[in-house]
Order: structure tokens, then sequence, then C-alpha cells
């Protein structure tokens, strides 16, 4: 069966819903035939063991299921159990640079109080790599309960974990950010409520908009006084030629008078 913690099963007892309990090498699983929805019972649900014996199992008069595991025998009414539909919320509980925690309102600390608390955090180019530590506020079953995290821009998709805690990031280039992450509780039902917080992330100096600004501003200045030093020699030039030219017309205009003067004299 697809979705069972182990391929080897000991004993499938029916309750009195036609609900399925099957013992196997790794916890004990409640099957739901109509829905096909599964289940995983081990130690962190307070059993005695995870691990149960061979073909030991019996359903009671009265609809109790009886269980031999290696450490003893497992009694529990099926109809007693308490179905836990809380959807746990997640909560912020570490900040860290470089794998070392924030200190809260220290000179030059990025948080002002607390990170659980916290809605942007403003970090420089030189703190591109941090991490966060996460927990969901739910105490049953709290081992299994499942999260699922993304930072805007840089992860596509919710990226899912079942046991860790601690998200990094690495060498994150400047810019504006927002870190998410929700859980669900050991039923897989999700909150739909995220916990979000802002990073930005600001350029060093050289890559501000001011300097962009100024970068900008200092071209066209270069820009203008090239044309302007153009413009100037063109002009020169111009004028270089035309006292060229000038000078050429009154000398053709007074080798012309003189040609002149030697043909009426002679």
């Amino acid at each position: 069966m697809h979705g069972l913690s182990s391929n080897v099963v000991h004993k499938i007892l029916e309750d009195d819903d036609h609900t399925l309990w099957i013992s196997t090498n790794n916890g004990l699983v409640r099957y739901l035939p109509e829905t096909e929805e599964i289940q995983q019972f081990n130690s962190v649900n307070s059993l005695l063991s995870k691990q149960f014996n061979y073909n030991s199992g019996i359903k009671a008069g009265d609809g109790k299921l009886y269980f031999g595991s290696i450490n003893g025998m497992i009694s529990f009414n099926p109809r007693e159990f308490e179905k836990n539909d809380y959807k746990p919320a997640v909560v912020l509980t570490d900040f860290q640079i470089f794998n070392k925690s924030v200190p809260i309102r220290k000179e030059g600390s990025s948080l002002q109080k607390s990170i659980s608390f916290t809605d942007t955090v403003r970090l420089n180019h030189k703190q591109s790599s941090f991490s966060f530590s996460f927990s969901a506020l739910s105490y049953t079953a709290s081992e299994m309960n499942k999260y699922a995290y993304k930072l805007e821009n840089i992860d596509k998709d919710w990226m899912y974990t079942d046991h860790n805690t601690k998200v990094s990031y690495s060498n994150i280039v400047p810019g504006h950010y927002v870190f998410r992450v929700k859980a669900s509780n050991d039923k897989d039902h999700w909150n739909g409520k995220e916990t979000f917080v802002h990073i930005l992330i600001t350029p060093p100096w050289w890559k501000a908009t001011w300097a962009y600004c100024m970068y900008l501003t200092l071209t066209i200045a270069l820009m203008y006084g090239l044309i302007r030093l153009y413009i100037r020699k063109a002009r020169k030039k111009n004028h270089r030629i035309q006292k060229m030219m000038e000078r050429k017309r009154k000398e053709e205009i007074y080798t012309a008078k003189i040609d002149f003067f030697y043909q009426y004299c002679s």
C-alpha cells in the first residue's frame, strides 16, 4: 500500500467504523478505505515501540484493539482517539548572519527587536549570507510537523522539510526579498497563514541609485564637453580654411592685375 511507513505488515485489524489499523516494522498505521487517508503513529505519539510482532493483534468485543510490540501490549479504543485538526502557526526564533545570531538593539545591529516581532530586516551588501530558524506553535506530535518555506526572488517554489527548522541562504545579491514559512500538523493539515519577513539588502555605495545618477550626470557632462571641444576645433579649422581661401583669392586678384598691367603696357 502506497504511503505506509514500512513494507513489512504484521497485522491488520478493522474497527467498528470500518477503519483499518495496520501494525508494521515502523509504527502503527490508520487507513480509511473510503478516502484512502493514511495516518502514521510511532513513538512520537507515545507508542511503547514502533516495532510490532508478527500476527500479534486482536479486536475485543467492546471495540478495543490490541497489538503486541517488542516492548509489550498496546490497547486502545479507536473511537476515543482525538482528531488533531489544529493547524499550527509558525514563529521565527532566530536570525543569523554568517552563522552568528544577530544581537538585538546593539549598535550597528540589524535587529532592534526579536526576529519574532520584526517585519523588515535591513542588511548591507557585506551581510549577504544569513539564516532563519523557526518553529511551529504546536505541542501535539510536534516532531511530526512539516514545514514549507521560500525566499521570494530566489526560490521559485515552496521548499518542504520535515525536521530541519533552519534555513540558510548565501551570497544573495542586493535587492528586496520576502522570506515566507508555514507549517502543517501531523496529519498534513497546512496553516494557510504564512509567517513572513521582508529582507532589504542595500548595494555598495558605488552601486547605489544616487551613484548611478552621478555616473549619468558625469557622462552627460563629459559628452557635452567633448561636443563643445569638437565644435570649437571645427570652428577654428573652418576659420583657418576661410583665411587661406581669402588669402588665395587676394593673391589670384593681385596676379590677375599684374598680368593685365603687363599686357596693357606691352
